[in-house]
């Protein structure tokens, strides 16, 4: 995926968007290389970590459902009072929805529905350890609550395909405790269902999840349609996405489906390669000598996959992590990766790929620093690339070469024309401005100004 991530800065709309993209799978990347190398012992262990940070998120999790809220928004009405009337908020702080330290409570259900598989596996391969047993079950309780508390419908959808997996691949007594779960799952999701009606099945609610994905889906498809061969480049699907948008849609950087936006940003080459890599694991998990342990990571991956097709924690690492650990864990298991010149040559691959990465985050942070003291010119002189740096110094003509599809740079030189009395140059620009967020209703307004 990197190198089709690199191919598509080629031909990327932005590439300082692009290089954003890189730069966060690169870590990525190289957690599954490392993974794939662990032996059973090593791949418990580190399983266990991930497990026992869930529990201190998910306890967390619990606190601002309980108390957390109520200090935020007293807080916010002495302070910061206009933050409340931002759906943000609302939908935050009034719903009482978990997030923990994550930035959207179907992030952090996204990440919770993938460590109770996790759990339940390495659960069921330490009932003889006392100890390990019951701090698991601890583990497990205070996770499964702190997921009810995101009321997130994509969290419980994803679960319930793990759970799917994990009975598949169980035998025995294991089979009948994860079958009890199964139909626990699916009362809980008809419970969200009816508790949030509004929001799943209102055609009035212009916020209605469903239609606000149908919209995102579509949107997505129309720019596939324009960019079916080499895509918008990655990263870029919300710097193009406005000329798409409904007057109903939310603004967003995601599709809400990997596949869709894999299509979208990197063309049919990269939704070829995710096929690719979908089909890979699938295989590895069918060849693998399976544990519980195993199994629960195989089911955690699957719940990635499924919380994929309806949402965007691929581009999140708090969440993807996970997933490229166990993908590495299957594949590494699995004896995807025998020989021991190519483990040589891929460890070359990702430490290049690393000390490249660390290279560009490096003069990005320079850029930043110069930027945030108010040296433009050293920003841009640090990072040529970057069309917010010129942006700043208004000069919309590069920031406009660098990211043609951004509308907002086109207002802006207009308003700047008219400063200066060139009323045609400015009309002409608003207008390129609208045309590009065609459901923007100031923008409209500004042309009749």
């Amino acid at each position: 995926m990197e190198i089709i991530l690199l191919i598509s800065l080629f031909h990327s709309i932005n590439l300082r968007s692009g290089i954003g993209q890189i730069l966060q799978f690169a870590p990525l990347l190289s957690i599954f290389i490392l993974t794939s190398d662990l032996e059973k012992e090593q791949i418990q262990k580190l399983f266990f970590i991930i497990i026992t940070s869930s529990l201190i998120l998910s306890v967390y999790g619990i606190y601002q459902y309980i108390w957390g809220f109520e200090h935020t928004k007293e807080y916010i009405n002495l302070n910061l009072k206009p933050i409340l009337e931002t759906r943000y908020a609302r939908e935050i702080l009034l719903t009482r929805r978990s997030i923990a330290t994550f930035f959207s409570p179907n992030m952090f259900a996204s990440y919770l529905s993938m460590i109770i598989p996790l759990c339940v596996g390495l659960l069921l391969d330490n009932i003889k350890k006392k100890k390990t047993f019951i701090f698991l079950i601890i583990c497990l309780a205070f996770v499964f609550v702190s997921l009810l508390l995101t009321k997130s419908l994509a969290g419980w959808v994803g679960l319930s395909c793990g759970i799917t997996v994990f009975l598949f691949f169980t035998v025995g007594a294991g089979r009948k405790i994860i079958l009890i779960s199964a139909i626990a799952v699916l009362v809980i999701i008809s419970s969200l269902l009816l508790s949030r009606y509004n929001m799943f099945f209102d055609a009035a609610n212009q916020q209605n999840t469903i239609s606000q994905r149908a919209g995102f889906f579509k949107n997505t498809t129309e720019i596939i349609k324009d960019f079916p061969l080499k895509g918008i480049g990655a990263g870029n699907l919300g710097n193009i996405y406005l000329k798409y948008k409904g007057f109903t849609d939310n603004e967003t950087r995601f599709s809400h489906n990997l596949f869709l936006q894999a299509w979208a940003e990197t063309g049919l080459p990269g939704m070829a390669a995710l096929i690719f890599l979908a089909l890979c694991f699938f295989r590895a998990s069918l060849r693998m000598k399976k544990n519980f342990t195993h199994i629960g990571i195989i089911s955690s991956c699957y719940v990635f996959i499924a919380n994929n097709l309806i949402d965007f924690s691929y581009y999140i690492p708090q969440v993807s992590f996970i997933w490229w650990a166990g993908l590495g864990a299957v594949s590494g298991q699995a004896a995807a990766i025998t020989s021991k010149k190519s483990k040589k040559a891929i460890k070359l691959l990702i430490v290049m790929a690393i000390a490249f990465t660390i290279f560009l985050s490096t003069r990005s942070l320079m850029a930043l620093n110069y930027f945030r003291g108010g040296d433009y010119q050293k920003a841009v002189a640090t990072e040529p690339y970057n069309d917010l740096y010129h942006a700043a110094m208004k000069n919309y003509n590069e920031a406009i070469r660098l990211n043609p599809y951004f509308p907002f740079y086109y207002r802006d030189l207009g308003l700047l024309y008219l400063s200066k009395d060139m009323t045609e140059e400015a009309i002409n620009e608003i207008e390129k401005a609208s045309g590009l967020y065609p459901s923007n209703a100031q923008l409209h307004q500004l042309l009749l100004d």
